[in-house]
């Protein structure tokens, strides 16, 4: 009798936990379902020919983030360029980056002053013209909005993360905390991708960039400031450690009393002695030979960062692609990189919600904005199919 009841109370309790555990999976796959929904509606979504998927989701009223891809041609071959600009303190200096970098590249490029003739030499030299113009031009701006009694446009900055790929070869320039990687196929197939790191970051909580700072100024004891362990700032100021922008931090314009220039009382008062410029302009370049092995580009603003390093991207990524997910097709999610990016956008979305405790349908449905900006950041992702590059 004994014996019978456990065999029955056994087989009740098994039926118990099948029947949880089956609610439970069909309430997640709904739920994961309504949020892929409710996320393809939210998103900004832009495409090159099912190569490049573009994705970014707002936080700020409005987004600071900005983005562009295109395709460009150097001697009858097709290559592509893409960037982010992740700007702060306002929206102005990320989009002018962001609308003029293209154009100004390929003028560059084509310039009479480009003297170099090899072709990687040519792609460096216009990547630099382009950032030191788009800074000079932006400053300018910037002084004259001052004097005018515009206070705004000295703190405008961003971070600025440049991919160009172009016969085999990738190149990345960077300012600030953007960030790329490059993910390769394992020799062993049933292993998630090798990640490679592409870019540096250049943000004060980095102990290289602090110890290049106190190296530059030793006197100064608040070259930087740490409120924790991770979050360091520049004179207090500013995390990235270089930018386009942020000219009250770079330029000695901004530390002198500037009084009425049009009634002729055009005065320079030197303040304080000037000891900048604290803040870098000068992208990081970097140039790497691509192989068949190297399947997917990953760049994203530092949103993506903030919730997921290159092991965590590199796992979603195999997990992802290795998954028959009907609601991907469902939503008309069809390509591997928009697979990809929405996988990664709807992974930081559940890891905020986990974080502030907030349902993360309610986080995807809520206006832009404070509320919205202290849950998340802006977020751009731009995925690139390298097996789809017609390049090897």
């Amino acid at each position: 009798m004994y014996y019978l009841f456990n065999q029955k109370f056994f087989f009740f309790n098994f039926l118990l936990f099948f029947f949880l555990n089956s609610f439970n999976y069909n309430y997640v796959n709904c739920e994961s379902d309504l949020l892929l929904e409710k996320l393809k509606t939210k998103v900004e979504i832009s495409h090159i020919n099912n190569i490049i998927t573009a994705l970014q989701l707002g936080a700020n009223n409005p987004c600071e983030d900005k983005y562009f891809i295109n395709t460009f041609n150097i001697s009858n071959t097709t290559g592509f360029i893409m960037g982010i600009f992740d700007g702060y303190g306002g929206w102005v200096l990320s989009q002018y980056a962001n609308l003029l970098f293209y154009p100004y590249f390929i003028e560059e490029y084509n310039s009479k002053d480009n003297l170099e003739k090899i072709e990687e030499k040519r792609i460096v030299y216009a990547l630099n013209k382009t950032f030191a113009k788009i800074e000079e031009e932006f400053k300018l701006i910037s002084f004259l909005k001052n004097i005018e009694g515009n206070k705004k446009y000295k703190n405008y900055g961003t971070c600025a993360l440049i991919s160009l790929i172009i016969n085999n070869k990738l190149y990345t320039a960077n300012l600030g905390d953007s960030k790329a990687i490059l993910l390769s196929e394992n020799n062993n197939t049933n292993e998630n991708y090798e990640y490679k790191k592409i870019s540096k970051v250049f943000n004060c909580r980095k102990k290289e960039e602090q110890k290049r700072l106190k190296e530059k100024w030793p006197d100064m004891n608040d070259i930087y400031k740490c409120k924790r362990k991770k979050i360091c700032y520049v004179k207090g100021r500013l995390q990235p450690t270089s930018s386009l922008g942020d000219y009250y931090l770079k330029s000695p314009f901004y530390n002198l009393e500037i009084k009425n220039l049009y009634n002729d009382e055009y005065l320079n008062i030197e303040i304080e002695k000037y000891q900048g410029t604290f803040i870098i302009s000068e992208p990081d370049i970097k140039i790497f030979n691509l192989t068949n092995n190297d399947n997917y580009l990953v760049m994203g603003s530092d949103g993506l960062w903030d919730y997921l390093n290159s092991k965590n991207i590199a796992n979603l990524t195999k997990q992802t692609l290795n998954e028959k997910d009907k609601n991907f097709e469902k939503n008309g999610i069809v390509e591997k990189s928009d697979k990809i990016a929405f996988s990664l956008m709807e992974k930081i979305i559940e890891k905020s919600s986990i974080k502030v405790g907030i349902n993360s349908i309610d986080i995807i449905q809520m206006d832009l904005g404070k509320k919205l900006r202290r849950i998340h950041d802006d977020v751009t992702i731009i995925i690139c199919d390298l097996s789809k590059i017609n390049h090897f």
